[in-house]
């Protein structure tokens, strides 16, 4: 086996973000915590399983603007990939391993753990050919749910959501945006929504608010990170478009029965309905990114030549 991809600036992650950001954002509630709880206290009366809910996201002509993006990650992102395509042709690059994260690390709660094993050993690979597809993209697209997890770092077992995983993981995110040298929208996971139950002829939930409290706090570490590199670094809210009242997630946005087979993932009208609407959302959120990314016109107390915000954070 070839060298493999370790994080590159591991040593000063704790100290640069997980001090100062992580603590005001997690600990005192400011504002990173707080745009992911939104909508939080709506009335879930509308929310009971089949029940059918209005979709929030207003899917546009065109919406990457003439952008082309990669999307990367495990079977949420793949089942999205080919609907992605079909709404934005030729302007979406889909490369993802259903069953696989994208850190490097083996997951400790699997139900295959030789496949668990085979992801970690094709990680190399794989985020090298993410990358070369990069080359030719204006960002990647990452949506990933098994980071969800606790995780085996140089043979010892790392909890979810401790300090020490919180540094690890954002050391892997780093590790990723130096790697791919574009821009890396990360897209936080949804709940799980309401499945079929063909026995029972009924519609049940498959994940509680526990789990939304796990997913938060991936989402959390997301904006942490974004905050810390706002010139390349965004974050896009898949839950404003597949539960947008938070948990108890719905059944049917606009009709369409979304996730019906496992609560996870769509059915092919779901990702047809969730596809223009995630390209939507991805596009604004590049959009706007722009504007930060824009060239500077100084006053001329400044100086008469233009600054530009630099590309990249260290």
């Amino acid at each position: 086996m070839g060298s493999r991809w370790r994080p590159v600036v591991s040593a000063l992650l704790p100290a640069v973000l997980v001090g100062p950001l992580l603590v005001g954002a997690l600990l005192v509630g400011g504002p990173v915590g707080a745009a992911v709880r939104d909508g939080s206290t709506r009335s879930r009366a509308a929310n009971a399983p089949g029940a059918d809910v209005a979709g929030e996201v207003t899917p546009v002509v065109d919406p990457l603007g003439g952008r082309r993006i990669v999307l990367m990650g495990d079977s949420l992102a793949s089942g999205l990939a080919d609907p992605m395509a079909t709404v934005a042709p030729g302007a979406v690059v889909g490369d993802a391993r259903s069953g696989c994260g994208w850190v490097d690390a083996l997951v400790v709660h699997t139900p295959n753990r030789a496949l668990s094993q085979w992801c970690v050993d094709d990680d190399e690979a794989y985020l090298a050919r993410v990358a070369q597809k990069a080359r030719d993209a204006d960002a990647v697209v990452l949506l990933s749910s098994w980071e969800n997890n606790d995780h085996v770092v140089g043979g010892q077992v790392l909890s979810f959501a401790t300090p020490e995983w919180d540094a690890w993981f954002l050391a892997q995110l780093e590790s990723l945006r130096v790697r791919l040298g574009t821009r890396l929208v990360l897209a936080t996971v949804p709940l799980g929504g309401p499945a079929y139950d063909r026995a029972g002829d009924r519609f049940v939930y498959t994940q509680d608010e526990s789990d939304q409290a796990r997913l938060d706090h991936i989402a959390d570490l997301y904006r942490v990170f974004a905050a810390a590199h706002d010139t390349d670094v965004s974050v896009v809210d898949l839950n404003r478009i597949v539960c947008p009242q938070r948990y108890p997630c719905p059944g049917r946005l606009d009709g369409v029965f979304l996730r019906p087979t496992d609560g996870a993932h769509p059915s092919p009208e779901g990702a047809a309905w969730e596809a223009p609407r995630f390209l939507t959302m991805i596009g604004a959120t590049l959009a706007a990114q722009d504007w930060v990314r824009r060239p500077r016109v100084l006053a001329p107390s400044e100086g008469a030549t233009p600054r530009r915000s630099p590309t990249t954070a260290s």
